[in-house]
């Protein structure tokens, strides 16, 4: 393959793995904004019989977010070893 044919190829990969990684921070604060709000939400709202059975709510996990609820206050944080491996993904993958 010719020199320039090789640039050209290798900057459309360094391209999209900048989309991949900016496409991955946009996800990343999305999933936390939402994760939030619907715990937020549940803590708030939280149902009468749920309270009488013993049940609370204590706290919402997913992929790139935790968060924990505690006394109506709710504290997130993100999962930094699951962003920041799923970050390289299209590097680790070429």
């Amino acid at each position: 393959m010719k020199l320039t044919k090789r640039k050209g190829w290798i900057r459309l990969g360094i391209v999209l793995s900048v989309v991949w990684m900016v496409g991955v921070v946009i996800y990343a604060a999305f999933d936390f904004s939402s994760v939030r709000a619907d715990l937020s939400t549940s803590v708030r709202t939280s149902d009468a019989s749920f309270a009488k059975g013993g049940w609370e709510v204590v706290g919402q996990e997913s992929f790139l977010t935790t968060c924990d609820a505690k006394d109506k206050q709710v504290l997130c944080s993100p999962r930094v070893f699951n962003l920041l491996g799923l970050a390289p993904v299209p590097v680790a993958t070429s």
